[in-house]
């Protein structure tokens, strides 16, 4: 049976997020290797199921001189094992599981149940914070699965790193027998547990009952305040179960109330009792590191299981969830007054609390938070899961090669699979992605290494130890883009995406640029036509070329399939419409790619021409000068950066959509956009050269033709007989889209 080393710095014993994730790999099949440290006067370790139980002893308890040892007892321990997945929880054990795993080609998942970077402990040690951010930013980028506790700590990696983490939450298992209230909340048993519970704890019978527990009960995390508030009425019992540094203080100032009772650390049977005896909870941490203001302690899901009403902090994470069940509520500032008033308001509305706390016990649970460790597995074992290599992230602004992985993605998950997204970009990612995938960013080369002078530089600054280790532990289905993300090692069975031959592409860049640029191009294009041509004959899986044209380049015996672009696009025909007073003549593209420029220059210089049309020039990258004379011109405008709501606007109020080209390479994505939302296409001979799919556009061959239709067009009605033709279009494109989306859903599990 395949293993699993799961690494922790904590007591093995009382870890239960680290059982509860053992426990769904069990489930799975694996076998489970636990490797921590032995404490002072240990207690066994009983994880509830059959597993191997590693425990070494460091030469020290605490301090620097303690991470070092343990770091190197890990790294010892770990070495002695040939797990086939490792786990590394937080950071104090992510180094060693890294080096390995990287060393033996071997996936690591990455469990960070904090913000460790983040936490109060660090705020004055910026010495020891910097330790462990180098840390954090070797081994983070080089996990092959990232998890943490919730929404804002993932968001906030994503930011640091690039690398998408899954979100699964800190809470816990049922009971074994099930929970004691139905799913709707409405059974009438909490008296009679709540009477049975206070007997047992010999608590009293009548009166009410805060209840504030955890491993965690800290200074500044609202037990000094919570305190103070149950002293000011005295007819409630507070209960502090569990331990922290402030209950040593707390327990001197107020040893002579009787309503406020300390107990020590319990077991979880015990734990469960005083929750039944309680009826509010309390979660009262303070926004003084970011750790904190993004906590979500388990505690909270402990309450709901006994169907608790609960008093927290707003804090994001925290009130995010009791907001959304109403199974409390929630105190702005966390002060004694406002503790009380907030206690008071929830004991007045106890019943719809109560029921509402109950419910959300059925929602946060480890039966539907485990699932997330379902999907990573899957994505371990290639099940139904599909590796997207992209030369770039697809942020905005898009262009033709991201808008294709973009579409890529979509299609793949409507097809069933998860995605994993492999793209280079800058580590530090402060734009906002989701697409509802798992991102790993690699960063480029930023200097060329000299055994790789012969590769092209597109190729060459890809070609890393990290992407070679990510070909190499990814399985499932593998989607290449371009020769771009063809340095590591893929699979036999990957998939090349040909955008264009790129030595041809960049050849026709060299013709448009002078000097230094034109050189790189030129070189860059050499290298590239011997690359392609090397790459052709080894390449053993099916080539998705986008054109027949780029087809006809790629010299190999390779299966070769003709798919045009997968762009995210709904193939949807422009209905009949009746001729505009002024029709629009739409521009767009990105304007930093030559054959665009030069289009814009064309249509400015050809201005009073073009009177009869209301000229839209819509994109980014056009030159300060080129937008000075385009806006003074009046029946021109100029959108930069439009959205893409802007976009379909005026692609669908459109008249005529002008496509121009340089090249006959690829398919230009501004053609597509033109077709599915846009009126007649007025398109470049190369734009549409060898295209079946392009009858219903006008072409020309150069701008005194393209003038002399345009013309033509200005009183030509959108009617049925060009909706028809564009309709015809349309589907074949759909079907010869359908081969991709049949692959995607061939590889989805039974």
């Amino acid at each position: 049976m395949p293993r699993i080393a799961i690494s922790v710095i904590n007591d093995l014993h009382s870890d239960q997020r680290v059982r509860r994730t053992a426990l769904v790999w069990k489930s799975r099949g694996y076998d489970i290797t636990f490797i921590g440290r032995t404490y002072p006067n240990p207690e066994p370790v009983a994880v509830g199921m059959e597993a191997d139980v590693e425990r070494f002893t460091c030469w020290f308890n605490r301090g620097p001189l303690f991470y070092l040892a343990y770091q190197w007892r890990l790294f010892r321990s770990l070495s002695k094992l040939d797990p086939d997945c490792y786990i590394a929880n937080d950071v104090d054990s992510l180094l060693p599981n890294a080096l390995l795993a990287y060393a033996r080609s071997k996936p690591l998942i990455y469990d960070s149940h904090e913000y460790f970077l983040g936490t109060p402990e660090l705020r004055q040690r910026p010495l020891v914070r910097w330790c462990w951010k180098q840390v954090e930013s070797y081994g983070i980028p080089r996990a092959d699965a990232h998890v943490t506790v919730n929404a804002s700590i993932a968001n906030q990696y994503l930011k640091e790193y690039g690398q998408s983490f899954d979100v699964i939450r800190n809470v816990p298992l049922l009971p074994d027998a099930g929970l004691p209230f139905s799913k709707e909340g409405n059974a009438d048993q909490t008296n009679l547990h709540q009477k049975t519970a206070r007997q047992a704890l010999s608590l009293p019978e009548d009166g009410v009952i805060w209840l504030m527990q955890g491993a965690g009960i800290n200074m500044e995390r609202g037990a000094e305040e919570l305190a103070e508030a149950a002293s000011l009425d005295g007819s409630v019992v507070l209960l502090f179960v569990g331990s922290g540094d402030a209950l040593p203080a707390l327990k001197l100032l107020y040893a002579n109330h009787d309503n406020i009772r300390f107990i020590d650390r319990v077991n979880l049977a015990t734990l469960k009792q005083y929750g039944q005896a309680a009826d509010l909870g309390f979660s009262l941490d303070k926004p003084l590191s970011k750790n904190y203001q993004w906590s979500l302690p388990n505690k909270l899901f402990d309450y709901f299981q006994s169907g608790l009403p609960v008093v927290v902090s707003d804090l994001k994470e925290v009130a995010s969830v009791v907001r959304s069940s109403q199974a409390g509520v929630v105190v702005e500032d966390v002060n004694p007054q406002a503790i009380l008033a907030a206690a008071r308001q929830a004991m007045a509305n106890h019943i719809s609390l109560s029921l509402a706390s109950r419910k959300a016990a059925h929602v946060y649970h480890w039966g539907k938070e485990s699932l997330g460790w379902d999907a990573i597995i899957d994505r371990i074992e290639g099940k139904s899961t599909l590796h997207v290599w992209s030369m770039d992230r697809p942020e905005a602004p898009l262009y033709g090669g991201t808008v294709e992985v973009s579409g890529q993605i979509r299609m793949a998950q409507a097809s069933g699979l998860q995605v994993v997204l492999h793209a280079w970009g800058q580590l530090p990612n402060s734009k906002p992605f989701d697409q509802g995938i798992t991102l790993q960013s690699m960063q480029r080369q930023s200097v060329p290494l000299l055994w790789r002078l012969n590769l092209p530089w597109i190729v060459s600054s890809r070609k890393s130890s990290m992407a070679n280790h990510r070909a190499q532990v990814q399985r499932g289905m593998v989607l290449v883009n371009g020769p771009h993300c063809t340095g590591p090692a893929h699979p036999k069975q990957a998939i090349l995406r040909l955008h264009n031959p790129e030595s041809a592409y960049y050849a026709s860049l060299a013709r448009s640029v002078t000097g230094w640029q034109r050189w790189h191009h030129q070189l860059e294009s050499y290298r590239l036509k011997a690359y392609e041509k090397q790459l052709a004959s080894r390449w053993q899986g099916d080539v998705w070329a986008i054109s027949s044209g780029d087809a006809n380049l790629w010299t190999s015996d390779r299966r070769m399939l003709v798919i045009p672009p997968l762009a995210d696009m709904k193939l949807a025909v422009k209905p009949c419409e009746a001729l505009p007073d002024q029709p629009v003549l739409l521009v767009h593209g990105k304007f930093s790619v030559d054959e665009n420029r030069s289009a814009v220059l064309a249509v400015i210089q050809r201005a009073e021409s073009l009177m009869r049309y209301d000229v839209q020039v819509m994109g980014h990258g056009l030159d300060a000068s080129l937008v000075d004379s385009l806006v003074g011109i009046p029946h021109m405008t100029y959108v930069d950066s439009p959205s893409d709501a802007e976009l379909h606007k005026a692609l669908s109020t459109a008249h005529v959509v002008l496509v121009h080209a340089n090249h006959a390479l690829g398919v230009k994505l501004k053609l597509l956009h033109g077709m599915v939302r846009g009126g007649h296409v007025l398109a470049h001979a190369l734009a549409i050269k060898g295209l079946p799919y392009t009858d219903s556009c006008h072409a020309y061959g150069d701008w005194q033709d393209a003038w002399r239709q345009l013309d033509v067009l200005a009183v030509q009605v959108w009617d049925s007989e060009a909706v028809d033709q564009r309709s015809k279009d349309l589907q074949q494109i759909a079907a010869m889209q359908q081969i991709a989306m049949q692959a995607f859903k061939g590889c989805v599990a039974p």
